[in-house]
């Protein structure tokens, strides 16, 4: 598995429990028991399998004792629990589409990268949130040894997160840069696909979000094939346009690297200059036929169905607000802060569902 997609897998697992792992450790997972956890859609991953190596994972990292090792286990089931009770839906789906653009090598384009980072940022927040409380809680069992390095893995996170969310404000204005996502195999640019190609993702997400029966969802399929018949009709009506701007991309990525700035600053000039024709070419497939095909779908869903994801995205927006506060402070304040903090209500549930006191730090 690349190693970002693999930073990804443990962002989504520290964000499902609340606790750190340094990016460097993230590299090397157990790779048998993680490849056969994760293989596949995250739509159906077992959250359950990934967390046995992971938990062995930080066992490892940290040097656990057996009781740390118990505690940890159980204070990671149980924030799995909590937070998949309200945010499921949207890590799963969420996370499928991501995963999606890095596998088939390809960026999402301008129009459908807006849409994703304003369903991602809030849960983006949310997670946040979600890493630095579980982490603060979970180091109240370390030693002074297992904290330094906890405040490594912590600063690492804080990094980490805070590339994402630059990233999801890039692509909330529609700013895809051809270096997002790096391939599997190569750190080189990789394309941006059709607007009509990343529309299967937004419908895919619209099935879950409004959570459509068997019926709905053959209607949103329908009008998904009919809208991508539409814009296939229009390419054809534009090849010779969209050949020509074919040809011009590809003479600018066969072209030698550039190292002299003058020369780079150039090629980059160019490359804007063609994603700007692209996107006046491709703007009635883009963005007209898309809001229609947003416009078709918002017709599916029962009033009941409006009511559950309205509620649903109230809450998470709620919440999320709270938790941007909460990380803007937090990096604004680097290095970040591993003070102790006093014990919570969750804390000292935390406790009670364990049948047990906190273990003992391992001197």
């Amino acid at each position: 598995m690349h190693k970002w997609t693999v930073v990804m897998v443990v962002l989504v697992l520290a964000s499902l429990a609340g606790l750190a792992i340094a990016q460097k450790s993230a590299d090397q997972p157990p790779k048998k028991n993680f490849r056969q956890a994760t293989s596949g859609s995250p739509m159906y991953w077992d959250v359950d399998l990934i967390m046995r190596p992971y938990v062995s994972l930080l066992t490892s990292h940290y040097n656990l004792t057996e009781e740390q090792e118990k505690y940890t286990r159980m204070l990671l089931t149980q924030r799995v629990k909590r937070f998949l009770s309200q945010n499921e839906r949207d890590t799963r789906g969420l996370f499928d589409e991501y995963l999606s653009y890095q596998t088939n090598g390809q960026l999402p384009p301008p129009e459908a990268a807006k849409e994703f980072a304003r369903r991602a940022q809030p849960l983006l927040n949310v997670m946040y949130k979600e890493i630095i409380d579980g982490n603060m809680e979970w180091r109240e069992i370390l030693n002074e040894k297992q904290r330094t390095k906890h405040d490594r893995d912590l600063q690492a996170i804080d990094k980490t997160f805070k590339n994402f969310n630059e990233r999801l404000t890039r692509w909330s204005k529609g700013d895809v840069q051809p270096t997002d996502l790096p391939t599997a195999v190569s750190d080189q640019p990789r394309s941006i696909m059709n607007p009509e190609d990343a529309w299967q993702y937004y419908v895919r997400m619209f099935i879950v979000d409004y959570n459509l029966d068997e019926s709905q969802q053959v209607t949103a399929h329908s009008v998904l094939n009919e809208l991508r018949k539409e814009a296939a009709a229009y390419r054809q009506g534009h090849k010779d346009e969209f050949a020509e701007l074919d040809a011009k991309y590809q003479e600018l990525t066969q072209s030698d690297p550039k190292t002299d700035p003058v020369e780079l600053a150039e090629a980059r000039k160019k490359r804007e200059v063609l994603d700007q024709k692209r996107q006046r070419l491709e703007g009635a497939i883009s963005v007209g036929m898309f809001n229609r095909l947003k416009k078709k779908l918002l017709t599916i869903p029962r009033s009941d169905q409006r009511q559950t994801y309205e509620a649903r995205k109230a809450r998470l927006n709620k919440v999320a607000k709270v938790a941007r506060a909460e990380f803007e402070a937090r990096i604004s304040s680097q290095p970040a802060s591993s003070q102790p903090v006093k014990p919570t209500a969750a804390r000292n549930k935390a406790r009670k569902v364990s049948r047990g006191p906190k273990p003992a730090k391992n001197k």
